[in-house]
């Protein structure tokens, strides 16, 4: 079943991406801007998406514009072909379908295509004067004084990814086979899974001292810490060797982080200054870990680990495409720890 495109979306998306690359001449710095343009055209996964936006960016282009984009274009098809294997792959992992529209049986995709509204969660953050106040007076050297904070009511939602639906009803079906078909088919009833209301709390004093000795491991190494990306899977947990292709990596500050405050509830760390860096490769960053060192550039010991996406992720990127050659600067880094299990 081939997939139909939405080309008004497409086109759209075409004009405003040969706009932007027609005008990266103008902006002072062409080379880092078309850096992020191609990233934002490597990101285009599916093939067939791909050729529209990159056929319909090109009508809109002549001259040198259109041979240096023709050039980029032809060196990105080399890269990633994009080719039947990678269509399926592509297809599995973010829509659990397959090439025929089919779902793909135990997989559920990493799209979100819905949410089931749970009610409403009372949040408290530090407001923004008093976020400005305390970052004045650290500045000046002083006591910062005490957070100030507001309570904000905000929506409790259940994510829906695709083929979640498709999920449920294959577990359920196997259920009802199971009751069904008698006791000779209980190898077939997922395992059974109970869960009970869970209450355990700390008092912010150790969800503190919790967190100090957690981000004081990062400076265990002789040299600085280090902020890495890679592409790919995030492995099972950080004591699994990292996977996939190192995108970048940063040098921390030594020490990696300041002491530990009452998150309120909770308790959080905030890294120091990280330096700046170029990316090592091109790929999509799928993870991210922090790590202590021995030599400043060689892991020690890897501590943390998070995934990375542009928004719902540990490691927050304003664009996952990483492109070899292009900056990259962590602007900001924290660590918290909760109070409630």
């Amino acid at each position: 079943m081939p997939r139909e495109l939405k080309l008004d979306t497409l086109n759209a998306y075409a004009r405003a991406w040969a706009v932007w690359w027609i005008q990266g001449h103008q902006t002072g710095r062409p080379d880092r801007d078309r850096h992020w343009l191609r990233g934002q055209l490597y990101n285009l996964a599916y093939r067939d998406e791909f050729d529209a936006v990159a056929e319909l960016a090109r009508d809109r282009l002549a001259g040198a514009d259109r041979t240096e984009f023709d050039a980029m274009a032809n060196a990105l098809r080399a890269e990633h072909p994009r080719g039947d294997e990678v269509f399926a792959a592509e297809l599995a992992a973010r829509l659990a379908i397959d090439p025929e529209g089919l779902h793909v049986k135990g997989r559920r995709g990493t799209v979100r295509i819905a949410s089931r509204r749970l009610g409403n969660q009372v949040i408290e953050v530090e407001t923004i004067d008093s976020v400005r106040r305390r970052r004045f007076r650290r500045r000046a050297g002083v006591d910062p004084g005490p957070r100030l904070v507001e309570k904000i009511i905000a929506p409790l939602d259940w994510p829906v990814y695709a083929g979640e639906a498709e999920e449920r009803e294959r577990i359920a079906a196997r259920a009802r086979g199971f009751v069904e078909g008698g006791a000779d088919r209980i190898d077939e009833l997922p395992p059974l899974s109970l869960t009970m209301a869970l209450a355990a709390r700390i008092a912010n004093v150790i969800a503190i001292d919790m967190l100090n000795a957690a981000v004081d491991r990062v400076d265990s190494g002789t040299g600085a810490g280090i902020v890495q990306g890679f592409s790919g899977a995030q492995p099972a947990d950080p004591d699994t060797a990292a996977t996939g292709t190192l995108l970048h990596e940063n040098v921390m500050a030594d020490p990696a982080f300041g002491a530990a405050s009452d998150n309120n509830p909770g308790a959080i760390a905030t890294a120091g200054a990280i330096a700046g860096t170029t990316a090592l490769a091109t790929n999509t960053v799928g993870y991210g870990r922090i790590s202590s060192t021995n030599d400043g550039a060689t892991p020690l010991d890897d501590l943390f680990d998070g995934s990375a996406g542009t928004a719902d992720a540990n490691y927050i990127y304003n664009t996952t495409a990483i492109v070899t050659g292009a900056d990259v600067d962590v602007t900001s880094l924290t660590v918290t720890q909760p109070e409630s299990s």
